[in-house]
C-alpha cells in the first residue's frame, strides 16, 4: 500500500511539473487569470499528499500516530510554510507586482488554493488510512 501511495504522489508531481512547463511555454498564466489558482490547488494537493506520506507512511514515524488530526496538521503546516516560501520567492524575483493593489488579493487567493489543496490531500489520506485499516 505504501508503494502505491508513493507512486500516486510521484505521478502527481510529474503532472504538476509538466503542466507548469506547458503553461510557461504557452503563456497560460498570463492568458487565463484562473490558471495560477489551478496550479496552486494542484501544488497544495501534491505537498499535502507528500507531507502526509513522508511523515506517516514512509516508515520514519509510526503509522499509529497517523490520526485524522495529525494528517490534517501535517498537510496544512507543510503547505503554509512552503506556500509562504513560494510567495517570498516570487516577490524576490519580481514575478509578483507588489506595487499593484491586487497583490494582496493574489497572495490571499494563492494561500486559499494552497490550503484547499492540502485539505483535499488530507481527505484523500484519511480515506486511504481508513481503507487500509478496514474502517
Amino acid at each position: 500500500m505504501r508503494k502505491i501511495l508513493l507512486d500516486k504522489v510521484a505521478l502527481l508531481i510529474v503532472v504538476v511539473f509538466l503542466t507548469h512547463l506547458v503553461a510557461t511555454f504557452f503563456y497560460l498564466y498570463w492568458r487565463f487569470w484562473w490558471f495560477d489558482l489551478l496550479m496552486h490547488l494542484l501544488g497544495g494537493v501534491w505537498l499535502g499528499l507528500f507531507s502526509a506520506w513522508f511523515v506517516f507512511f514512509s516508515g520514519y514515524v509510526s503509522e499509529r500516530v497517523a490520526t485524522r488530526r495529525n494528517i490534517v496538521l501535517a498537510s496544512l503546516l507543510t503547505v503554509v510554510v512552503l506556500g509562504g516560501g513560494w510567495e517570498v520567492f516570487e516577490y524576490s524575483l519580481g514575478v509578483a507586482d507588489s506595487a499593484a493593489q491586487s497583490y494582496s488579493a493574489d497572495v490571499s487567493t494563492d494561500f486559499l488554493m494552497d490550503t484547499l489543496g492540502a485539505l483535499i490531500a488530507s481527505s484523500y489520506m484519511i480515506g486511504f488510512l481508513s481503507k487500509k485499516k478496514g474502517v
